[in-house]
């Protein structure tokens, strides 16, 4: 897909300098920051204005854009360090107050809608903090992976220009030093050398606790190492201009950020809600050019709407609680789309609804797989719909599924105002990931799930080869995740999404609701899934309801499979399944 007008793609690059000096395709999002880095209107003359919310916080899904946002942010307050490659002084605008060096070229900011306002708030030194993911769970060795990263943040400001140990700035603190009095340091020394208070950015803020979650081993150690290194934000107050967190999680009763009574959460809002990812009209004016390229490369392509099928496979997330909230692209699955249609072989596919699904290799939570594999997220009675609150939070020690799925980009929300709020899967990319994800978590030893096999044997309605292949899957789920018929759905539901080029659960028909209907070519099969029953009486139901009548109109198969799971209620033994097929049409 080589074509010279068409701007780079930033994929794996999240350096906010570095994708504008090489001209790459960059969705301007700046117009955002005009809320996020509101101003009291009441100033001194000649004095820099305070940020209007001094602290604030942002939960967004992984691959979703927050470092690139804590990498703005950065460019934002300090603009171009004297020591980057990027450092051009013929280049720069004029910046009061900013030190000798520092600079911002024109370039930065030129095309966008930053360009008319930047400045405002003058120059700041940014202290950020990306927090390492800890090596292992032990709290003395997280506490040392902390002071380390500290200690480089200092000696990067040392190669800026900073003489740490000369007067008057003291020498830096050794890595015997608590991360508590190393972060106290750098903001006050930073505020002493530059006479500018400086900026916290945190991205990642809880990349050292996700790792507990799944397991035995006590957090108290590290939270209360991190409850120390963020109380010092809030007794830092005089000598901070603002501060600024990302991560993944809303943890409730840890209490990290207890000091920062006045920190706004911005997650939820509706004003925040395409601060990261892309608009569906962002889609159409930046990557227009790549879609009409890719429309004179694939014919198949040509009179289809490709934007549609975009948006039907990677949009669909929305973070406000409000219906008018907008709907929002991933932006990593996109960019990684548009660049793995260089490849002939991918544009290939994508003409038949095939698009390439890069945000799950991009590496699942870990700690997702193991509550799945240990039983201790339960596989809830529906897979769509569930019930939400907004501002939900969870545990450590108690995930809640729900909330888990929604903060790590599994779920998105749906419904709201006149509606009650639930959560569903945001598009056809992610509900296709979890259900490998999650059935791949089930088999013993990490095996694969045997996906094609139970295709084939539904293809050629082989019985015995497809209840078979059904029953070893079944086999190595923990019981604790089967404790109702939900559960069986909620499995089969996965399946049928896995195999199908299309598939509905719970669909809907005059007679009620299926409780899965799968298509594969030209073929339809219709389930009805029952608990301690029989298969008769799935047979006897399924005819009575007539929940294949609405796939039987056209020339095309229409099978019935009656599935009966028995299990005790108390048992630990693997289910014994039931199953019989039944040709309706013709």
């Amino acid at each position: 897909m080589t074509d010279a007008k068409l701007p780079p793609l930033h994929t794996g690059e999240s350096d906010f300098l570095v994708i504008r000096g090489d001209k790459c395709l960059y969705v301007d999002k700046t117009p955002h920051l005009r809320g996020l880095l509101a101003v009291r209107s009441a100033s001194a003359a000649g004095h820099i204005p305070s940020l209007e919310h001094k602290y604030q916080f942002l939960a967004r899904p992984r691959r979703f854009g927050k470092s690139l946002l804590i990498n703005t942010l950065e460019a934002w307050f300090q603009g171009v360090p004297p020591n980057h490659e990027l450092a051009d002084a013929s280049e720069a605008a004029t910046w009061p107050g900013a030190p000798a060096g520092w600079n911002r070229p024109r370039w930065l900011w030129e095309g966008l809608d930053a360009e008319g306002w930047h400045g405002l708030h003058g120059w700041h030194p940014v202290i950020r903090l990306s927090l390492p993911l800890p090596t292992s769970l032990d709290a003395g060795e997280i506490r040392i992976g902390l002071t380390t990263h500290l200690r480089n943040v200092g000696l990067e400001w040392e190669d800026r220009g900073v003489p740490w140990g000369t007067a008057p700035c003291r020498p830096l603190p050794g890595l015997d030093v608590d991360p508590r009095d190393w972060l106290v340091f750098l903001i006050r020394e930073l505020h002493r050398h530059y006479g500018v208070r400086p900026v916290v950015l945190v991205d990642e803020y809880d990349a050292p606790l996700v790792e507990f979650i799944g397991t035995d081993v006590d957090p108290a150690p590290v939270l209360r190492l991190l409850r120390g290194l963020y109380g010092v934000l809030k007794s830092s107050e005089a000598d901070l201009y603002g501060v600024f967190l990302t991560g993944i999680s809303r943890f409730s009763q840890v209490n990290l950020f207890s000091a920062l009574n006045n920190l706004q959460d911005l997650s939820e809002m509706d004003a925040c809600g395409a601060l990261c990812g892309f608009t569906e009209e962002e889609v159409a004016r930046h990557f227009g050019s790549f879609l009409r390229h890719i429309q004179k490369l694939v014919p198949e392509f040509r009179g289809r709407d490709v934007i549609a099928e975009l948006s039907h496979f990677y949009n669909g997330y929305r973070f406000s609680p409000e219906p008018e909230a907008p709907s929002i692209f991933n932006p990593y699955a996109l960019l990684m789309c548009m660049q793995s249609l260089h490849s002939e072989s991918a544009r290939r596919h994508a003409a038949r609804g095939q698009w390439p699904t890069h945000w799950s290799t991009s590496g699942s939570p870990d700690f997702l797989v193991r509550l799945v594999r240990q039983g201790r997220i339960r596989l809830p009675s529906e897979v769509d719909g569930n019930s939400y609150q907004a501002g939900s939070s969870y545990r450590i020690d108690h995930p809640d599924y729900v909330a888990v799925m929604l903060q790590t980009g599994y779920y998105t929300l749906r419904g709201g105002g006149d509606e009650p709020l639930r959560v569903e899967y945001p598009n056809l990319e992610v509900r296709r990931t979890y259900g490998k994800e999650l059935l791949e978590a089930y088999v013993p030893g990490g095996g694969t799930v045997p996906v094609e096999r139970l295709r084939d044997a539904l293809r050629t309605e082989d019985q015995e080869a497809w209840c078979r292949q059904l029953e070893t899957l079944f086999h190595g789920i923990p019981y604790d995740n089967l404790s109702n018929e939900g559960a069986y759905r909620a499995v089969m539901h996965v399946l049928c999404q896995l195999m199908a080029s299309f598939s509905l659960s719970e669909s809907h028909s005059w007679g009620g609701r299926a409780d899965h209907v799968a298509f594969i070519d030209d073929q339809v099969f219709v389930f009805e899934v029952k608990l301690n029953s029989s298969v008769e009486t799935a047979r006897v139901q399924l005819r009575a309801k007539g929940y294949a009548r609405p796939y039987m109109e056209r020339d095309r198969e229409v099978t019935a499979i009656y599935l009966n799971f028995k299990r005790g209620r108390d048992s630990e033994d693997p289910p014994h399944i039931e199953c019989e097929f039944e040709r309706l049409h013709p």
